[in-house]
């Protein structure tokens, strides 16, 4: 009785044993076939960068049609299960969505005029298709800065009817469109906005180098992406508030002078308001030195004999 149930037992771990290592061999086999996948689409995409043109993209040579290879297959039995059937798999098409291809441009009268978006990337006007429009990038500069300046002024992260997006104008796509994804700017918006922060005051400086002579520590080691900030916003504070200082000090203290030509008002429910708040009354400031020579001079003639103010310590 006893050697019966230990024959069985033993034929039962021979069995678990059996499928064991089948099953590993399986597992072994799409492994490797994953493997090559990747590697035929390292080829694919490595053609890509070289040729330049999506257009003309082909199959690799040494990679043509890959079969899943398919293990020995077992005795179909109760104690094996059946064998995973092979698959043939081929690339039949790019690897990168339509959508995100470069040099397909549609012109303007090719677009459905009830989806008709038109961005403007500085003095150009870009026609574009406000229903395919793809999701902003998921991506974050806080370790790369360096890309960030690169990506600014010339990127194709974010490709839109054939045309690469340079970030600054992200806001284009998202920000301004109806029907096009704004709410997707809402979760964008914020690290945008830290984005162009950094990004202008880069463009402050005549290279890469001298901005980071400015920001960076006693060492010579340039400061964290959080530290760029805070020191930026402790700038532009310092800044707003002496902007704000001197609007007052050339009017005398009244902003409302009819020299000012209301530019410290706005109207609010029908009824004329003046500005209090400092950072929008050194934003009509700096607008009036931009837009008015005749209050640019004066003022310029003006700050020689104004008290010269104590300086602040850097952030």
């Amino acid at each position: 009785m006893h050697e019966a149930i230990s024959l069985r037992m033993r034929r039962v771990e021979r069995n678990i044993t059996s499928m064991k290592d089948d099953f590993l061999r399986r597992v072994d086999s799409v492994e490797d076939n994953i493997a090559a996948q990747i590697l035929d689409l390292r080829a694919i995409l490595a053609t890509v960068h070289v040729s330049g043109n999506l257009n003309t993209v082909t199959s690799p040579v040494h990679a043509p049609s890959r079969l899943v290879m398919q293990p020995p297959s077992p005795s179909i039995s109760a104690n094996h299960p059946p064998p995973i059937v092979a698959v043939s798999q081929r690339v039949t098409s790019n690897p990168l969505d339509s959508s995100r291809q470069l040099g397909q441009c549609l012109p303007r009268e090719a677009i459905p005029l009830e989806n008709l978006g038109i961005a403007h990337l500085g003095d150009e006007q870009h026609p574009f298709d406000k229903t395919k429009i793809p999701e902003p990038p998921t991506l974050h500069f806080s370790q790369d800065i360096p890309g960030l300046f690169r990506e600014w002024e010339n990127s194709s992260l974010l490709v839109v009817n054939g045309r690469g997006i340079p970030i600054k104008y992200w806001g284009e796509f998202y920000k301004k469109c109806k029907g096009a994804k704004k709410t997707a700017w809402d979760a964008l918006r914020s690290e945008w906005g830290n984005w162009k922060f950094i990004a202008e005051e880069r463009q402050r400086f005549t290279s890469e180098e001298a901005f980071w002579s400015q920001y960076s520590d006693c060492d010579g080691k340039p400061l964290l992406y959080k530290h760029i900030l805070n020191r930026l916003q402790h700038h532009r504070t310092t800044s707003t508030a002496q902007d704000a200082s001197d609007a007052r000090t050339f009017f005398a203290g009244n902003l409302d002078s009819p020299n000012a030509q209301g530019k410290f008002r706005y109207k609010k429910a029908g009824k004329s308001y003046l500005y209090t708040k400092d950072d929008v009354i050194a934003k009509k400031w700096q607008e009036l030195l931009n837009t008015r020579p005749d209050i640019a001079a004066q003022w310029a003639s003006m700050r020689p004999l104004l008290p010269t103010p104590t300086p602040s310590s850097a952030a």
